[in-house]
């Protein structure tokens, strides 16, 4: 949700634009992409964290995963999340299985 209001916020600041919403299960791995075609960024944009970056690697880190936020090809921006899988996850906690005993008799 944050890549998204970043976008609206950033990359359509008064001009309107497109989203791409990409989300895909690679095994034990999780993508999930973010991608406007805004103006993108430059240089001294990529060192720049603010608050919407902050919070997607939060997000991430609280997932096992990371966040990144790289140039899309041509023109634009992608905000990009990787995280492990849920069902790939084992837990370390034991509270983690609880509820877990219903969803396999299902």
């Amino acid at each position: 949700m944050e890549a998204v209001t970043n976008a609206q916020k950033h990359a359509f600041a008064g001009a309107g634009g497109s989203l791409k919403v990409r989300f895909k299960v690679e095994g034990d791995k999780t993508r999930l992409e973010v991608e406007d075609d805004g103006p993108g960024w430059s240089e001294g944009d990529v060192a720049t964290v603010g608050v919407g970056r902050t919070l997607m690697g939060a997000f991430a880190k609280q997932l096992r995963g990371e966040a990144e936020v790289v140039p899309a090809p041509g023109r634009g921006t992608i905000a990009r999340m990787i995280f492990a899988t849920p069902e790939a996850i084992t837990p370390t906690d034991p509270s983690d299985l609880v509820g877990t005993e219903r969803r396999a008799q299902r």
